[in-house]
């Protein structure tokens, strides 16, 4: 256990005060992008691909956030590429 803090009365009265609203919706929002974040890393999965020789191919991202291996070179415009 931690030992107490030390707290002048003023810094007392408003934590004994009530929170906000705004507060318990910003922190309500960074709970949920949290826990989804966490649900994302829990989701990744390793996915071996088998070796394309010579041939070029790129990973891109579709709407829904999931990763494709596209064979042919990268788009060159309106696109951010990420080589194999």
């Amino acid at each position: 256990m931690l030992p107490p803090i030390a707290l002048s009365p003023e810094h007392r009265a408003l934590l004994d005060g009530p929170v906000d609203e705004r507060v318990n919706r910003i922190l309500a929002e960074i709970e949920a992008e949290r826990a989804e974040a966490v649900d994302a890393v829990k989701a990744r999965r390793i996915i071996h691909f088998p070796f394309t020789g010579s041939q070029a191919s790129h990973a891109v991202r579709d709407q829904d956030g999931h990763w494709h291996i596209v064979k042919g070179p990268p788009p060159e415009r309106d696109a951010v590429a990420y080589p194999l």
